[in-house]
């Protein structure tokens, strides 16, 4: 019988870097912001999202038949699952941007993504690590920094709902920026659930 060549670091990797697509595709769309682009960018998130998930189903179909896997099975299947949260939120922050009809994009909003897409990079850049790990000198440094961007998040989160909440008089753009703003900082938490994990693997396999 022919051994299982499947690459399951490679899989990470592939799912992580479409992660670091999509919310490059969102932060390039906030910063040139045109409101006739909208759906055209819901569509390309929305590509990159359904390739994750092929990936993802590929990885559940090999290691569900896999009699040794690299790591515990339940961990390998949290770290692949906490991946494909972050496309997901990713996704849910353009779709919430079409849904809502949104007409102007705040200064904040850009920072915001931002924030987002250079926790997206920096948890790519840890996965990238993953495989190596024992031999790693930048994983540990590199899941540390997820934790730091995403505390910028928690703060730039409260700062821009509290300037949403302090200088705009309309109810309507109000409700529609607070789920938005909302859903950039899951994009960020879902990173740091990713580090998280990753960070509970290495400790169980040192």
């Amino acid at each position: 019988m022919a051994k299982n060549t499947y690459d399951y670091f490679d899989a990470f990797i592939k799912t992580a870097e479409f992660a670091c697509e999509a919310s490059q595709f969102l932060s390039s769309f906030f910063s040139g912001f045109k409101k006739d682009e909208v759906q055209g960018y819901v569509g390309k998130i929305h590509d990159i999202e359904q390739k994750a998930d092929e990936t993802k189903h590929e990885f559940i179909n090999n290691i569900s038949k896999e009699f040794i896997t690299p790591f515990d099975r339940e961990d390998m299947i949290s770290i692949a699952d906490e991946i494909d949260n972050v496309i997901d939120a990713v996704d849910d922050v353009m779709g919430r941007v079409h849904i809502y009809n949104v007409d102007s994009i705040s200064e904040d909003a850009i920072v915001f993504v931002d924030l987002v897409n250079k926790c997206c990079l920096t948890l790519c850049e840890a996965i990238k690590e993953f495989k190596n790990y024992k031999k790693s000198k930048t994983i540990e440094d590199l899941l540390i920094e997820v934790d730091h961007i995403e505390e910028k998040g928690d703060r730039m989160y409260f700062e821009a709902t509290r300037r949403l909440y302090t200088e705009s008089t309309d109810p309507v753009h109000i409700l529609k920026w607070t789920f938005i703003i909302n859903g950039l900082e899951k994009c960020c938490d879902a990173c740091e659930h990713v580090s998280n994990v990753m960070r509970s693997v290495l400790i169980k396999n040192k």
